[in-house]
């Protein structure tokens, strides 16, 4: 069972921590660990090649939105100034973005 279990899961298992690893996922309103463990979940089902095209295209989309969730941290954290800013001296989509964020606190990740 080990030597089947080296030979099919290995790969996969060590692509999806190192993309992990490189990426850094950090889910708005959950722990680091959390954020880490979906990630590679959705990235283990997005690139298994058992899995029919609709399903890997399917939760490719869905770590592609995570990962854009994900660095709505990023961005908020690298626009946000300590004083306030009037609406028209903001980025343009800084509002939308900060309005997702906050309304991913009460969104469970899908």
């Amino acid at each position: 069972m080990l030597g089947y279990m080296e030979q099919t899961v290995s790969l996969a298992v060590t692509k999806a921590l190192t993309k992990c690893g490189c990426f850094k996922p950090k889910y708005p309103f959950l722990t680091a660990t959390q954020s880490a463990l979906i990630y590679i979940a959705y990235h283990l089902k997005a690139f298994n090649p058992k899995s029919s095209d609709y399903v890997r295209k399917k939760y490719k989309k869905r770590l592609e939105k995570f990962e854009e969730t994900c660095s709505l941290i990023r961005y908020l954290g690298d626009n946000m100034t300590v004083r306030y800013k009037e609406p028209e001296a903001r980025p343009i989509d800084f509002n939308h973005k900060l309005n997702e964020f906050l309304q991913l606190k009460t969104k469970p990740v899908s």
